[in-house]
């Protein structure tokens, strides 16, 4: 729409004096008003006025019948921190109104008083607050906006897809000059805002970056504003390049302008129909006439009804490091978190808690393997599983979902940890149950015949990438009655011990439970009855060492190299927790340069073991060369390795009990073997077994005597082996 400067009628104005005088808003705000300017308003379309005194136009696009008055606010809620011409507004008649107000070669800004809408903002604002305008087009050198005068309404909590600002009284102007101080402030956040963009989409593959960034100059070109208060709004149509836009105080700091970019970064990567649902899953309940909603760090809001805050939250933590300086890495001193909501998961869900959603995606990141609980009583530390999952896993493939509310967000990690690989899923209950998504559970312990079991123990337990236990639990009572604590959301087990003896059980077993995750926390758990029998606990161990097996450095009368190799070991044992099991590695005999090592296991057992070793065998020097002291007859050998074909198996020992060898040789020549085997099946009695691994090494040797030209063999084989002595003790 073009709009002809020359069309319009200047009237001058009918002043009705007034003296200065305090006019209350519909909430009570009081503002002090000066002598009020009347403008009678004639029916001609585009008929418009100017008011020399706030230097703007006012235009009825149809025409209209009534005054206009206009008076100049000298107090009452200011734009802090903005200069601004203020002026109330007051017209009874007919006609829609449309505020211009020319350029002139300054950054021009306009202002309401009243209900923010459609917009997140960081703190609650009150009922109601001076919010900036969009302009809905630029007319010859002038800034168009639609106002609406009289009481103000409620607001709209939803982003609408066009603006349109809120009725009121009071507006104000603002015109900085492009080189003044309060401009290059704003064009200082404009860049702060794309440079927290670019932590989120850096982190993400090279072809997606890319199409966000295009989105960026294009259709979520995002405008900045000078504001009272700080705040983002989202829309979805074209009108002057807008659909995104920042409200912000000129002295903003890093961590609201980030937090602002964090709702800005949902909208682009979700898109706006799926950004509005996530806005919206706030009950209109809670807010305010202002359109804006209290909300901080651990503030509990019952139901787990939103995540929109969590989104830029986590901006200002990747930006800041911090979120309204609470550490939720939580792996320092103390758990700043649970400072925050100063309660237990017991008397509040601590899902529910603004926060723990950014907790939640930080805790995916964290590579340390402890951490505080939210037990503010306990300083000690409690080990955690690792994800380390890359920020652009957690951009790309879980907030890129769009998750609503928490349980949205525990599905969608679910799901990536699942993709991630076998074991990973079951690491989740470990993560969040010290983060405060822990239950308190009540339950009856019976044995296989119905029988109650009294004076158990129950604790909590996550098996994943290892044992992760909660807190020792009470005794169960006469009639088999348990309490417990400490248990996590989704999969995990409960161990129950019993028979004890100098109070150390010589029974255990564990139980497979499940607690659905849409639970609140803060209501108690009700697991049943549960069978217990007891069964020989079996836990995993794993041993690696690495043995010098042969070492050769000549002498003082010798040359030659140095001769290094080693025997590299690891493994993994399943056994019973009663049993114990040693290792040790030895040479075969005392001799420096052989080539016999021994690798000896002492497993003291009456339940069945299970192995699975790995041997690593390899040479440090493929040649070397040996002078011997005798000078008589020989001067020296010299041994060159080609290769190593092949590995044959050598049994000793009675009895076709040898356990199963599997192996394999990379390119540089290096053996690895693997055997498994069932000590159970390995010692049918007692005794003692031993296996010879014999590697065959392909080469030639040349030997020097004295006065005889050196002799070089042919290419043979020459053994040499590694011992596996395994001995069984009752």
């Amino acid at each position: 729409m073009k709009f002809n400067f020359t069309t319009l009628i200047f009237l001058v104005p009918i002043f009705f004096l007034s003296s200065c005088k305090k006019t209350p808003d519909p909430n009570g705000e009081v503002f002090q008003t000066g002598k009020s300017r009347t403008f009678p308003v004639e029916s001609t379309p585009g008929f418009a006025l100017t008011d020399k005194e706030s230097g703007c136009v006012f235009r009825f696009p149809t025409g209209g019948s009534g005054d206009l008055v206009i008076s100049p606010v000298t107090g009452g809620p200011e734009l802090n921190e903005i200069q601004a011409e203020r002026f109330m507004l007051k017209y009874e008649g007919t006609g829609t109104i449309d505020l211009l107000v020319p350029i002139n070669g300054t950054y021009v800004q306009a202002f309401v008083y009243g209900p923010i809408t459609g917009a997140a903002i960081k703190t609650n604002l009150g009922e109601n607050s001076w919010g900036t305008m969009v302009e809905q087009d630029t007319i010859d050198g002038n800034l168009r906006y639609e106002i609406q005068t009289g009481g103000l309404a409620d607001p709209l909590k939803s982003g609408s897809t066009k603006y349109k600002a809120p009725p009121s009284q009071y507006f104000a102007v603002s015109r900085l000059a492009f080189d003044s101080d309060d401009y290059k402030k704003l064009q200082a956040l404009y860049q702060t805002i794309r440079q927290v963009a670019d932590l989120w989409l850096d982190a993400l593959p090279e072809t997606e970056r890319l199409s966000y960034k295009k989105l960026m100059d294009k259709e979520m070109k995002y405008d900045v504003m000078t504001s009272s208060s700080n705040y983002y709004q989202h829309f979805n149509n074209w009108f002057v390049g807008k659909n995104a836009v920042f409200y912000l105080r000129p002295s903003s700091s890093l961590s609201s302008v980030a937090h602002e970019t964090g709702h800005y970064l949902t909208h682009l990567l979700c898109g706006y129909t799926k950004y509005c649902e996530i806005y919206n899953a706030i009950p209109k309940s809670y807010w305010g006439l202002g359109g804006s909603i209290e909300h901080m760090i651990g503030i509990n809001i019952p139901g787990r009804l939103y995540v929109l805050e969590e989104y830029s939250h986590f901006t200002e933590f990747l930006a800041t490091g911090t979120v309204e300086n609470y550490d939720l890495y939580n792996a320092s001193d103390v758990n700043y978190f649970s400072q925050a909501i100063a309660a237990d998961p017991t008397k509040v869900d601590y899902p529910s808690s603004e926060g723990f959603g950014t907790l939640f995606l930080a805790s995916l990141m964290r590579t340390q393997g402890a951490i505080h609980t939210f037990d503010l009583t306990n300083k000690a530390k409690v080990s955690v599983p690792v994800i380390n999952a890359p920020l652009g896993d957690i951009i790309g493939k879980i907030l890129k979902k769009g998750p609503v509310n928490v349980n949205e967000l525990y599905n969608y990690v679910g799901d990536y940890l699942e993709g991630k690989g076998e074991g990973e899923l079951a690491k989740l209950p470990a993560i969040l149950e010290p983060l405060g998504w822990s239950y308190y559970a009540n339950g009856i312990l019976v044995d296989e015949k119905g029988q109650p079991i009294a004076g158990a123990e129950v604790r909590s337990l996550v098996v994943a990438d290892k044992e992760y236990p909660g807190p020792q639990g009470g005794a169960s009572r006469s009639k088999g009655e348990f309490t417990v604590n400490r248990l996590p959301p989704g999969n995990s087990k409960i161990r129950v011990y019993s028979n004890f003896v100098n109070s150390l059980p010589k029974d255990s077993t564990d139980l497979d439970i499940y607690i659905n995750p849409v639970l609140v926390t803060n209501e108690i758990v009700d697991l049943g009855t549960l069978v217990v029998e007891f069964k020989d606990k079996m836990e995993t161990k794993t041993v690696t060492k690495i043995y010098v097996t042969r070492f050769y450095a000549p002498g003082t009368t010798r040359t030659g190299p140095t001769i290094n190799s080693e025997l590299d070991f690891s493994g993994q044992m399943t056994q019973s927790v009663k049993n114990k099991f040693y290792l040790s590695g030895s040479f075969l005999d005392n001799a420096s340069i052989s080539s016999l090592v021994t690798l000896q296991m002492d497993v003291y057992t009456d339940s069945p073991v299970t192995a699975s070793f790995r041997l690593r065998w390899a040479l440090g020097s493929y040649a070397w060369v040996w002078d011997f002291i005798d000078q008589t007859t020989r001067m020296s050998q010299s041994y060159q390795i080609e290769s190593i074909p092949k590995i044959t198996e050598e049994q000793y020992g009675e009895g076709g009990y040898a356990p199963e060898f599997t192996w394999s040789q990379d390119n540089s020549g290096i053996v690895e073997v693997t055997l498994t085997f069932d000590p159970k099946t390995f010692f049918p009695s007692s005794g003692m077994r031993r296996y010879r691994l014999n590697p065959d090494f392909q080469g030639t040797y040349t030997e020097k005597f004295k006065n005889s030209k050196p002799v070089t063999s042919a290419t043979g084989f020459t053994p040499s082996s590694v011992s596996l002595l395994i001995n069984k003790k009752y």
